[in-house]
């Protein structure tokens, strides 16, 4: 091979060059695509009270924060289709949910615990409901339960504090799970 013949400065600026356009043209796809629609519809959604969307290596992370007067199932619904719609056939997403946990509300959902699991595996959510009824009036924190076909919402909620936790139903063939649950504010996010 001749290297003398070459401009070796050119082909390596060419390289470079072309490197930088397809890094930026895959940014822009990004944005355009799903991040600016995203961000929309959360910045037009008076039920989140605030929203952090991550992209990570093939999958899109949205952690949602849910106003403590809204129904987290209506809303945890919508978000889902929303996302998914827009998400769909770019990335794959997981929802996170970020929550005001303190311990008093830590406390009754551990106490709870055992009564939404035996609901979860044997349905028995009549029982469940009055254990975490029980449990909620004894330390004067609304609990609030919603059960559809793919998950149980309970939502526990002491003035603007709230605990939040979302369920998957057994039996069901729904392949988009919550895939955690988050609490805490700012960077101080932690994993439950």
């Amino acid at each position: 091979m001749r290297w003398q013949q070459l401009n070796l400065p050119l082909i390596a600026v060419s390289v470079l060059a072309g490197v930088a356009f397809l890094f930026s043209a895959q940014v822009l796809y990004n944005k355009y695509t799903w991040q600016e629609p995203l961000k929309k519809y959360f910045d037009s959604n008076t039920a989140i009270s605030s929203y952090r969307i991550e992209n990570n290596r093939g999958y899109c992370d949205i952690y949602i924060e849910v106003y403590p007067q809204a129904n987290l199932a209506s809303v945890y619904k919508e978000v889902k289709q929303k996302a998914g719609k827009i998400l769909a056939n770019k990335k794959k997403f997981n929802i996170y949910l970020v929550d005001s946990r303190d311990e008093l509300l830590k406390e009754i959902w551990y106490n709870c615990q055992y009564a939404v699991y035996q609901a979860q595996q044997c349905g028995t959510y009549q029982d469940m409901a009055k254990v975490v009824g029980y449990e909620a009036a004894v330390n004067g924190v609304e609990a609030k339960i919603f059960i559809d076909n793919d998950y149980i919402y309970l939502r526990l909620r002491k003035g603007d504090r709230t605990l939040d936790e979302i369920i998957p139903r057994l039996g069901n063939n729904n392949s988009t799970a919550v895939q955690g649950h988050m609490y805490g504010s700012g960077s101080g996010v932690q994993r439950s």
